[in-house]
């Protein structure tokens, strides 16, 4: 991959993120879920509780990851929450978001942690991560994996059983920007799709994992 194509995929996959941000900063201030149902009791606790240890980033902060990303090449974002949950509506899902587009090709790594308070004391976690590895891995291709600990520096109770390695299950994701979106609809199906993705003004090829949800998801 060349470089002029590194650089517009981390540009739009900066304007994917800002979007998602704002998007998800709304409902959790609204206190509601996409489908516009009030959240759970417990699912406003967990979340401000939460936000105690990991601060939400605000849309203020992207003038300085998108001027950093331009510099490094890359972009960190580690306490970026995805928007609240339809099912399993108690977890909080928080994003983790590793790219580096200098490498051919780009690393791109989106760790999903779940996290949920029981009582006093620790959250619950479980994760996902979205990822492609090099080339010289058996896992060369954009999949999803389970994880018991998706964002270390978190202090969580986590299942440490759980395997971290297998299944790496297959996504029809072609760069960063799609995978993003992948993501997206795993969690949040078509309603994602509607209210936030298939409005934004980028090139379609970035929508493509979403053709087989309909034609205008692609628009």
């Amino acid at each position: 991959m060349n470089r002029p194509r590194q650089n517009k995929d981390l540009e739009v996959l900066c304007q994917v993120l800002r979007q998602l941000n704002r998007f998800s900063d709304r409902l959790w201030r609204q206190k509601k879920d996409l489908q516009g149902s009030s959240l759970t009791p417990s699912a406003r606790s967990n979340y401000d509780r939460l936000i105690i240890a990991k601060y939400p980033t605000e849309d203020k902060d992207f003038e300085d990851i998108e001027s950093n990303a331009s510099k490094l090449g890359k972009i960190e974002l580690g306490q970026f929450y995805m928007p609240p949950l339809e099912g399993n509506k108690d977890f909080i899902p928080l994003l983790w978001v590793e790219c580096d587009f200098k490498t051919s090709p780009p690393k791109a790594e989106f760790r999903v942690g779940m996290y949920r308070f029981l009582s006093g004391g620790k959250p619950q976690c479980l994760g996902f991560r979205f990822e492609m590895h090099n080339t010289s891995s058996n896992h060369n291709y954009y999949h999803v994996q389970v994880t018991p600990r998706p964002h270390p520096e978190v202090d969580c109770d986590y299942a440490d059983w759980i395997p971290d390695e297998i299944p790496c299950v297959l996504l029809p994701a072609k760069n960063a920007v799609s995978l993003v979106l992948c993501m997206l609809i795993s969690f949040y199906g078509r309603r994602i799709s509607e209210q936030m993705i298939s409005q934004m003004n980028i090139d379609k090829k970035y929508k493509e994992p979403l053709a087989f949800l309909s034609p205008a998801s692609c628009s």
